[in-house]
């Protein structure tokens, strides 16, 4: 498994570019904003999915452009998928100029669901806290997590945005410490860490969380 990060945005999202070199199959998590660096990574790769941890603007700016240009198909949970096409619910028409992403291909209902990009297999889990459709994809083969703005090293996502909240950010975050310790966690901003670094400060982590 190949995993190319890109900083995006005035945000500084990360952007994941995920790649299965034998079979030359590849998905990408949370683009931006328009990139032609994304085309020139995946050329002569087939790009299967285009997936939003959750509809914020500043992980969905790149949708469009992506659709476009791949043959890829779009996937976020039901619960934020109206965010996609919503620039008020998305929050770009509080920081910029409206955002309008292409409609869902996939919408995710079940906790259950699995992506499959060549011989790796991700398992969906639904973290809300952040968003209502927050989520998180775990491969237990390589031990690794796209945890969106779920959880930082040493902090979590914000849950004073609409939809955000305390109690099932917390939950959300119980759930993603029952993985491995030596999982390694790609989050939305800042730099992937091993999710014992988490573990290890996660009481005190838990006291700051008003619930």
């Amino acid at each position: 498994m190949k995993i190319i990060r890109i900083g995006m945005g005035a945000f500084d999202v990360n952007c994941y570019v995920v790649i299965d070199q034998n079979k030359k199959e590849a998905m990408v998590i949370d683009p931006g904003m328009n990139s032609l660096e994304i085309l020139s990574i995946i050329r002569g790769i087939r790009l299967k999915y285009i997936v939003n941890t959750h509809g914020h603007f500043d992980h969905l700016g790149g949708n469009t452009f992506l659709k476009n240009g791949t043959s890829a198909e779009l996937v976020i949970h039901e619960k934020d998928s109206h965010m996609l096409t919503d620039p008020a619910a998305n929050l770009s028409t509080l920081f910029m100029d409206p955002i309008v992403s292409v409609p869902a291909d996939i919408v995710i209902h079940d906790e259950n669901t699995v992506l499959e990009i060549g011989e790796y297999t991700f398992k969906i889990y639904h973290v809300p806290g952040h968003t209502e459709g927050s989520i998180a994809l775990y491969n237990e083969e390589k031990k690794v997590l796209f945890s969106g703005d779920l959880i930082f090293n040493g902090s979590f996502g914000r849950t004073d945005f609409p939809g955000g909240s305390s109690k099932k950010l917390k939950n959300s975050l119980m759930k993603i410490l029952e993985l491995p310790p030596d999982t390694i966690v790609y989050p939305g901003h800042e730099e992937p860490f091993p999710l014992k670094e988490f573990i290890a400060h996660s009481e005190n982590i838990f006291e700051t969380l008003d619930v």
